[in-house]
């Protein structure tokens, strides 16, 4: 055995294989996160996705396929808005259209156009009328289809969501898109969190959304105000073409009638 002093015996290690090369990487980026402060002062700031930023190309993209849609279907629904508008007409007293004030993209107001569903009148009868003008407001600024205000004609074109032809114009002159958030009214949306109404500012609203697609009226208020938020924060072209093929299957159900 060898004694206390004996010096100790190095042992070669042998040399490490080569690692081989990585392959190459696919780059994903992660979703840019910013601190916000929450209302109450001894809270933390939480982290959330930050306002999301389109390019120019993308943009472009949509307001083309906005024009060209919005014509195409102009064009093809004019029997069916002469149709329309004769019947509104002859069956209650008032105008054909329907003028509402909403907000569009970075907050600017515009008049949404719809054919007449409620009788001449109604609104104001609903400012005056406390109780009347609550229901309106809980039922997130519209009156239920079966309301005594709709007309019979109006309830169908409800169901069928033909008063919102006249919206493909709005879209041609730049007011909306073809699919979008759903146009708010000002105390609607100064009703939502700030964060969600900076959102609602990047894009313009649309004749169909998530909030079509996803329920319609059955969809509760704060899952609406969720599906904006998403639309924006996730939006594309792509996205939208798949909206547009699922809207006439949401609108032909009848359990998702307005």
């Amino acid at each position: 055995m060898a004694g206390k002093n004996a010096t100790p015996v190095l042992t070669r290690m042998p040399a490490a294989k080569s690692l081989a090369k990585p392959k190459t990487l696919a780059f994903v980026p992660a979703p840019k996160i910013e601190l916000v402060p929450v209302a109450a002062e001894s809270a933390a700031p939480v982290l959330v996705a930050a306002i999301p930023t389109f390019s120019r190309q993308a943009l472009i993209l949509k307001r083309t396929l906005d024009v060209v849609i919005a014509l195409v279907c102009l064009i093809c629904a004019l029997p069916l808005f002469l149709i329309v508008g004769l019947l509104v007409a002859l069956t209650s007293r008032g105008p054909i259209l329907f003028k509402h004030k909403r907000v569009g993209k970075n907050g600017e107001p515009f008049l949404i156009l719809k054919f007449r569903t409620m009788h001449h009148g109604a609104e104001q009868r609903l400012r005056s009328n406390p109780v009347l003008w609550d229901e309106y407001v809980r039922n997130d600024y519209k009156l239920p289809a079966s309301h005594c205000q709709v007309t019979k004609i109006g309830n169908v074109l409800r169901k069928l969501s033909l008063d919102e032809i006249p919206q493909f114009w709005n879209v041609l002159v730049g007011h909306m898109s073809i699919t979008g958030i759903r146009p708010l009214v000002k105390e609607e949306l100064e009703g939502r969190p700030h964060r969600s109404q900076q959102l609602y500012a990047l894009l313009r609203p649309g004749v169909t959304g998530l909030w079509q697609v996803e329920g319609r009226s059955l969809t509760q208020h704060g899952s609406r105000i969720a599906l904006d938020d998403n639309y924006v924060l996730e939006w594309n072209n792509r996205r939208d073409l798949g909206i547009l093929v699922r809207t006439p299957a949401a609108v032909l159900k009848p359990s998702c009638a307005l």
